[in-house]
């Protein structure tokens, strides 16, 4: 007879974000390969002169990622058949700036972006600089909520528990981040001279669940 009972166990926890992330995307075509690497790095720099101009340090934007493709556009011919025609190169270079969470730096760094003269795409992300010790107390009390679920059902049926036999965890990643922003691509001779962004973003709230075997006695 299999003296056992099994309960799944659900945790659930609210993590107050304390870290924002500007992710902005570079784009551009361009007839000749070595044109686009170029301009993708000029846009680039001149990006990172804009922050060190306010403060930050160049080195703050990372490279995510970078890349150049063949881009092709449909075009008609005499005829009414629509033929792949040659566009040119087309750069895609992400670039990240981190920062804590302070909405007057991340004000500096969206003027600095304004003010670069660079067409940019930006995503504003809020995230938790340690995702570790959120996700370890998530599985705590998820196991928290099958031993309460599990102690219930012992006393209901008259058994007592015995030790822990097995667990099992789906894990499933969980996203530890939020975009609460995302901009058109815009450039400095827009009217606006500065960014007072007044963001207060909600909680990231996580749930995962444990299934765990006990003996019952």
């Amino acid at each position: 007879m299999d003296r056992t009972i099994r309960v799944t166990g659900t945790g659930q926890l609210a993590v107050q974000p304390d870290t924002t992330q500007l992710l902005l995307t570079l784009t551009g075509l361009h007839e000749e390969y070595s044109d686009a690497v170029r301009h993708s790095a000029d846009a680039a720099g001149r990006l990172k002169e804009a922050l060190a101009k306010a403060g930050f340090e160049q080195e703050d934007l990372k490279t995510v990622n970078f890349s150049v493709n063949s881009k092709y556009e449909s075009v008609q011919d005499s005829e009414g058949l629509y033929k792949q025609r040659f566009a040119g190169f087309e750069y895609d270079h992400r670039l990240k700036l981190e920062i804590p969470r302070d909405n007057e730096r991340l004000g500096k760094a969206l003027t600095a972006f304004l003010q670069s003269d660079v067409a940019v795409e930006f995503q504003i992300v809020y995230s938790v600089k340690d995702p570790r010790a959120a996700k370890n107390e998530l599985l705590k009390n998820a196991v928290e909520d099958a031993k309460t679920k599990a102690g219930q059902l012992a006393d209901a049926a008259g058994v007592r528990l015995g030790k822990i036999l097995h667990i099992a965890c789906p894990c499933e990643e969980v996203a530890l981040r939020q975009e609460v922003m995302r901009s058109t691509r815009f450039v400095g001779e827009t009217v606006y001279t500065a960014i007072s962004p007044d963001l207060e973003p909600d909680d990231i709230r996580l749930k995962e669940s444990v299934r765990v075997t006990w003996e019952i006695q």
